[in-house]
């Protein structure tokens, strides 16, 4: 049984053993032809390394035929992959020189491009540029046209207009500062438009001096009366009958001062409150008084032969009795001594302690100035011969100084304290140092009077005035000397603004003329006597001007242009509707 059992899977086994191979022989028969067909599929649809790979693979098929094409169809698949890749390889360098060739297309448009747009660019920034030349060149006409029409109203009465056009001139301007033809039609404009009087008197003025860092003025009238100018009125220092005399004769300490009179009478006068208490000084003409440098006292000299010391609210100190005439004294630097000078040319320093003085050896037979140098440490006077005599402050002689051929006028200290220059007879000038020395001389100047010399404020300038009627303007500094001519008459006075900027000169048919500090002129006036200088002056602060008229019986005040032109460019939103009107009266172009 048991072995009957095994006989028949024995026999089982070998069927399906049997059948196995019958289907792997099945399957076997069906490889080549199968793979062979993916070969030449794989052909047609040009996949050549994948045809070749069937071809190999058939070629490890158990039916494959003795007799086969597969090493032929293998070699026409590889023969196919080289021609592929040399067109491939044709097309590739095809399409690279395409590629450059097109790239030098692009580059070439893109230069193209470039070039236009550089082209356009440059067409525009030259219509840009013409443009904004015509409109320069328009601007620069319209502020023409605006400066001559200002003037042209100003003769016609109509000041006011005048104004506001050669101010809307001025903001046509693109660069500051202005043009001088705009800033002189603005400021003759500012005068005829702004001057009022200041005072008005059946007798002349004689002098204005201004009072420091302020607007009011001290006026001397009809050679006897002073006239305190405050706030726009006139009130007249209460000295009663006494004359005054020369300018020499008022002296000033902040708000006070000390005026000499022809009577021998000496006045404190007080500008704030105009409060003048009389002191009774001389018996004759005070000649000069001065004051110390810290204000504690006043010195006067006088045809009485003395010299006397004050103090500061009026009260003698000491007298220097002389055997002449004392014509000024002076306070040394450090207030322990003065120097006096004589009708007979005595020289004197005096002990203020002791009252005792000792005589300058080696003096001039005469001097008109005497002066202590702005170091303190010496004593100057100008001599009769031209020369510069020197004393140390023991009154010892040093070796004086050969300036001039003529008399020696004038000794000044300049404001800043730089320079102190001299004054001879014959016009010519010399510069000394704060010591004493001689800095340089300046050039003489062909004069029919006494010479007109000032310098600046800031010690800068020096002007000087010719009998040619020029005026000229040294620059220490770059050396350089501007001629400012125009004057018909001879020339009577000099002043420079206090802040050096600005130069007013008078001359002897009436005229008046304000310069700016280069030389241009910004304002010129006549004042109506042709026979007689005006006076003017600038005021304390520097805002204002002070013009005499009317044979100088009237005094009119404006303010500075500059500080018009200032004040109406800040204010210019308020004055707006005024600008507008003048704009469209007068056809006002590129204001925009």
């Amino acid at each position: 049984m048991h072995l009957m059992i095994k006989k028949t899977w024995i026999l089982l086994a070998c069927c399906l053993f049997l059948g196995a191979l019958e289907s792997l022989s099945a399957q076997a028969k069906k490889c080549f032809e199968e793979v062979r067909q993916d070969g030449l599929l794989e052909f047609k649809k040009r996949n050549y390394n994948k045809a070749v790979d069937s071809y190999i693979a058939a070629l490890n098929c158990p039916d494959k035929p003795l007799e086969n094409d597969l090493y032929d169809l293998i070699k026409q698949a590889q023969k196919a992959i080289e021609t592929d890749l040399v067109v491939k390889s044709d097309a590739a360098k095809k399409a690279v020189a395409e590629a450059a060739e097109a790239g030098e297309e692009v580059k070439k448009a893109q230069d193209l491009a470039d070039k236009a747009n550089k082209a356009e660019a440059l067409a525009k920034a030259e219509a840009e540029k013409n443009a904004a030349i015509a409109r320069a060149q328009g601007k620069q006409a319209e502020m023409l046209r605006l400066a001559i029409l200002a003037d042209n109203l100003r003769t016609d009465n109509k000041p006011g207009d005048a104004l506001f056009l050669a101010f809307l001139s001025t903001k046509l301007n693109d660069k500051w500062p202005i043009s001088p033809a705009q800033m002189r039609a603005f400021s003759q404009a500012v005068w005829d438009t702004l001057n009022h009087p200041l005072a008005q008197s059946a007798l002349a003025f004689n002098a204005v001096y201004p009072l420091a860092d302020g607007q009011d003025y001290l006026a001397v009238q009809d050679q006897q009366q002073l006239v305190f100018l405050s706030k726009g009125k006139s009130s007249p220092v209460q000295t009663g009958k006494d004359t005054l005399i020369l300018a020499n004769a008022i002296a000033r300490y902040g708000d006070n001062y000390l005026l000499g009179s022809t009577s021998g009478r000496a006045w404190l006068w007080n500008a704030s409150t105009n409060v003048a208490t009389p002191i009774e000084a001389h018996t004759a003409s005070i000649l000069s008084t001065s004051a110390s440098t810290d204000g504690q006292s006043w010195l006067t000299t006088s045809r009485d032969k003395q010299a006397k010391l004050w103090s500061k609210d009026g009260q003698l100190q000491r007298s220097f009795p002389d055997k002449v005439n004392t014509y000024n004294a002076l306070f040394s630097p450090d207030g322990q001594s003065i120097l006096t000078r004589s009708a007979d040319g005595s020289l004197k320093l005096w002990n203020l302690d002791s009252g005792t003085f000792i005589q300058l050896r080696n003096a001039p037979a005469y001097s008109y100035a005497v002066l202590f140098s702005e170091k303190g440490n010496r004593i100057l006077a100008g001599g009769h011969d031209g020369k510069l005599y020197r004393w140390d402050l023991q009154g010892n002689p040093l070796p004086p100084l050969d300036l001039h051929s003529s008399p020696i006028r004038q000794l000044r200290v300049s404001q800043q304290k730089q320079f102190m220059y001299s004054i001879a007879a014959d016009s010519s000038m010399a510069l000394l140092t704060p010591e004493g020395d001689l800095f340089r001389k300046a050039s003489n100047r062909k004069t029919s009077h006494e010479l007109f010399a000032v310098l600046d404020p800031n010690d800068q300038f020096l002007a000087t005035a010719d009998a040619d009627h020029n005026i000229y303007l040294e620059h220490f500094g770059r050396g350089e000397v501007l001629l400012l001519s125009g004057h018909q008459a001879e020339i009577t006075s000099l002043a420079f603004s206090p802040d050096g900027q600005s130069l007013l000169s008078t001359s002897a048919d009436g005229a008046l003329r304000l310069w700016d500090i280069n030389g241009n002129l910004w304002m010129e006036l006549n004042t109506g006597d042709k026979d007689t200088p005006p006076i003017a002056a600038f005021s304390g602060d520097g805002k204002n001007i002070l013009v005499s008229s009317e044979g100088n019986k009237t005094l009119l005040e404006c303010p500075m242009p500059e500080l018009v032109l200032n004040d109406m460019n800040q204010r210019e939103k308020a004055l707006a509707g005024r600008i507008e009107e003048v704009k469209r009266r007068y056809g006002v172009k590129f204001l925009e």
